[in-house]
């Protein structure tokens, strides 16, 4: 009641100009704290956002939680035994080896050689790989999702053989580390980048480039649903030979020493050019027959309605082209063509039967790289595209194998399957993704390893949850102890990866300190309502001396300025998110727009990602709205306490 007895105080008592001026600070008051929490809210929305596309990649490609063997796992007694022993072949065994083996102790002292007596000792009787790997998955009680897969790294030097469209081959050589994919983990796909056009283009280039690629190509045209193509190659006759007899197309002819040497096709009719007549095998111009002079295309010819592709023959049959106002039925030759538009397949429900050439998914089950005519693919850091990398490039692999009388360097062929988002990983450019079996030929056929005994193998653990990564890891340790099997294997979060945590470290610390100083300017920004209140309090003693007399209390009083401070809060929080809001869901426009102000991308890829974040933090969103409206009471309560004080007798005498 006391609330609206001073608005009806503000009304009749408070001069109109003074009135005026109070709402216009009021205004002022909510603008700059919606302006404050607008861009707090937009500043932290974008770093979290960041954070968590980049933690996505890290652990997408390296698992939330890894477990890798210990020193104490290679020198022991269930390690060494392979190397001794017969049903082992002698050589020692990876992680996946070890899963699939009958029996964790292949030894046989019938058949294999007496142990030395400084051979280690059985210290457990377990099978280790089977029982961390048991460790894992008991904990799908809890973590449904949590799949356990076992991962190789080796290292080698790459070469890469580039073939630029009518350009000359060119290389590029790098060190590089080789990852085995983990097939049955579907966390990867959204790293890998998808084919684009070029992509195609490439390798229509490539099945064509000598002779007609028929595998190839058949895979290569099993998995696309072509929208649109066009003639990439200027001279125009073949096709002409295809026209029936009598086809009459404008043209101009181009003179050199008064002879015609060829003659341009334009794709719009010119009824000021003159005109040829096609026969069968050349065509009529001007009354003379030309059988071998070359037409040559203005521009390249879009075509869009065609019919399926005859490999065997190397046609792409039944194409209709439009060209000067006329629709015609040819045969394209592939190497003639340049595809412009395709939907392309990379997601199958099940295992195909004709292979892509780039990898893909199989839904549900497994990641796949697929072989091209026996060479293996491989994934490459998106970066090397900027290098002039298409899918369907070769290179080798580089490596030392030593024999009885020389070291020899080795060669290990293969061709690009596709390209990946690293993110920012400091590795991220120098690290390939490659079958098991290529990394493992990698690590065995190489006399001299690139890397520690201790990096090349281990097991991934993934979980959607990246959050639960601490909780996964404590509750495997636990596993592991009551195992006995803790001292041989290291488990680690993406927390704790060498290659990231200094990164994580400090992408949090920055978090903390940019959310401290958001804090502080929002508090600067709510003092502007003690200001407001205080002035409100000092123009309004009359009127409150008023209420006072009417039997209005102290605590009335304060409650009315304690409430304004509340309902400024919320206002400017309200205005500020919504402003928020439809920033972020526009943020590709400005951050265009900042581009093309700049004459370059304002944001780098490699650490924005192909685009900003565009979703409202919710931890943002709930400190903001949490915090604000605190602080504006908080705010409030100094003028509320300054106006509960005012006593009305001295208020009225002094009016």
């Amino acid at each position: 009641m006391a609330f609206f007895e001073l608005l009806i105080a503000k009304k009749y008592l408070i001069p109109r100009k003074k009135q005026l001026s109070m709402s216009l600070i009021a205004i002022m008051s909510v603008f700059v704290i919606s302006l404050v929490v607008w861009l707090l809210l937009l500043f932290l929305s974008v770093t979290d956002g960041i954070e968590k596309n980049w933690l996505g990649k890290l652990t997408s490609l390296n698992a939330p939680v890894k477990v890798v063997p210990t020193n104490k796992y290679y020198s022991s007694y269930y390690y060494q035994i392979d190397s001794v022993s017969e049903k082992s072949n002698y050589t020692h065994k990876t992680i996946s080896e070890k899963l699939i083996s009958d029996t964790f102790d292949p030894y046989d002292p019938e058949i294999d050689m007496e142990l030395p007596s400084h051979f280690p000792s059985k210290a457990i009787e377990k099978d280790l790989v089977k029982a961390a790997f048991e460790s894992v998955n008991s904990l799908k009680k809890n973590y449904p999702e949590i799949l356990a897969s076992d991962y190789e790294l080796s290292g080698a030097l790459m070469k890469l053989q580039a073939n630029p469209k009518f350009g000359n081959p060119y290389y590029v050589t790098q060190v590089t580390y080789v990852n085995s994919l983990s097939e049955n983990s579907s966390y990867l796909f959204d790293l890998v980048e998808k084919p684009t056009i070029e992509d195609l283009n490439q390798i229509l280039y490539l099945a064509t480039l000598h002779t007609y690629d028929e595998k190839t190509l058949t895979s290569l045209f099993a998995h696309l649903d072509l929208k649109q193509v066009s003639i990439n190659r200027p001279n125009f006759n073949k096709l002409l030979q295809q026209l029936p007899n009598g086809t009459k197309l404008a043209v101009t002819p181009n003179y050199v020493d008064g002879n015609i040497t060829y003659f341009t096709l334009k794709d719009n009719r010119d009824e000021g050019k003159r005109s040829i007549t096609t026969f069968n095998n050349g065509f009529y111009f001007e009354e003379k027959t030309y059988t071998h002079t070359p037409i040559f295309l203005d521009e390249s010819m879009v075509i869009e309605k065609m019919g399926k592709v005859d490999v065997d023959q190397g046609l792409l049959l039944d194409a209709e082209i439009r060209i000067q106002g006329q629709t015609l039925t040819v045969n394209l030759p592939l190497q003639d063509i340049e595809i412009t538009s395709a939907e392309i397949i990379t997601s199958f429900a099940k295992d195909p039967d004709i292979l892509p050439l780039w990898a893909y998914e199989v839904k549900d089950t497994s990641y796949q790289i697929p072989s091209k005519n026996g060479l293996p693919g491989i994934i490459l850091p998106k970066n090397y595209i900027k290098s002039g990398m298409r899918i369907g490039d070769v290179g080798h692999f580089s490596y030392g194998s030593a024999n009885v009388s020389s070291y020899q360097e080795q060669k290990l062929n293969f061709y690009v399957a596709g390209f990946y988002d690293p993110g920012v990983m400091a590795i991220g450019s120098k690290c390939v993704l490659a079958s098991k079996e290529l990394t493992h030929h990698l690590n065995t056929a190489s006399s001299s390893p690139m890397l520690d005994s201790t990096l090349t193998s281990g097991i991934h653990v993934w979980f959607p949850t990246i959050k639960d990564a601490k909780d996964v890891k404590q509750k495997l340790q636990t596993l592991f102890e009551e195992q006995g099997i803790s001292e041989y294997f290291t488990v680690s979060s993406f927390y704790e990866y060498d290659f990231a945590k200094d990164l994580i470290q400090q992408f949090q610390s920055d978090k903390y300190l940019f959310t401290l100083i958001g804090a502080i300017i929002l508090l600067v920004a709510c003092s502007n309502i003690i200001s407001l209140l205080v002035l409100l309090v000092t123009n309004k003693k009359r009127e409150i001396g008023v209420l006072r007399s009417m039997g209005a209390s102290t605590k009335s009083i304060a409650i009315i300025f304690a409430l304004c401070g509340i309902i400024m809060g919320v206002l400017s929080t309200a205005i500020g998110t919504t402003c928020a809001y439809l920033t972020l869901k526009n943020i590709d426009s400005i951050a265009q727009f900042l581009s093309y102000l700049q004459g370059h991308s304002a944001f780098n890829e490699a650490f924005y990602g192909k685009q900003l974040p565009n979703e409202l933090s919710k931890s943002a969103l709930i400190f903001i709205v949490s915090a604000t409206p605190v602080l504006s009471l908080l705010a409030g309560l100094i003028p509320a306490i300054k106006a509960a004080k005012i006593k009305p007798s001295i208020t009225l005498k002094g009016g």
